[in-house]
């Protein structure tokens, strides 16, 4: 569970100027956000697969000085991992987290992601990842929600949708090694005195 309060934020402001709407900030009253959010995860089922799945609600009070607005965005997301000998097959995806201040909405992302990685070594790996694979296109609406002078827009992109890409990962480690289990703890005691140990 997430909460946040802010106490006279910085949040947009639309006043009329002649013909005009003039957009400004000004300190308003408040603004909160409450986030419930709940994680099951399953696994791993006979070591090979491991399934989680992520919901929760963003929602919105932002109260402005000429303005009051509530907002509640439903989310999900969700992940499946399978594992057998040197292969790890990974999908995951995730709707939009929208996010509201002041009088605007912001869209989230929603994405899904396929990934096959090969073990080549214990310390190296080769894959293949593909980014939504699934998508035409990529859309991200913006909505302004201003009584007066409302507006929306949208960012879209074509190209950059099922993106597919090679991977490589070679952990590295330099320096000295030590290994508790072959250290030897040896304590004695060479003075005078009633303890004298050994181990």
């Amino acid at each position: 569970m997430l909460y946040q309060y802010q106490y006279h934020p910085m949040m947009e402001e639309t006043y009329r100027e002649g013909n005009k709407f003039i957009l400004t900030t000004l300190n308003q009253p408040s603004w909160q956000k409450v986030n419930p959010e709940i994680e099951l995860k399953v696994g791993p089922i006979k070591d090979i697969l491991s399934i989680s799945l992520t919901s929760g609600m963003n929602y919105f009070d932002s109260k402005g000085v000429d303005y009051h607005h509530y907002y509640t965005n439903w989310y999900y997301r969700a992940e499946l991992t399978a594992m057998y000998k040197k292969f790890t097959l990974m999908f995951q995806m995730q709707n939009h987290k929208n996010n509201f201040y002041g009088e605007t909405l912001s869209w989230g992302e929603s994405y899904h992601i396929m990934m096959v990685n090969y073990k080549i070594k214990p310390d190296m790996n080769i894959g293949i990842m593909a980014l939504d694979p699934f998508i035409s296109n990529y859309r991200r609406p913006t909505d302004n929600r201003n009584q007066y002078a409302s507006s929306n827009r949208c960012m879209y992109m074509e190209k950059g949708m099922r993106v597919i890409c090679a991977t490589f990962s070679w952990n590295l480690s330099f320096g000295r090694k030590y290994k508790s289990v072959e250290q030897r703890l040896d304590n004695e005691d060479t003075k005078s005195g009633t303890l004298k140990g050994s181990r």
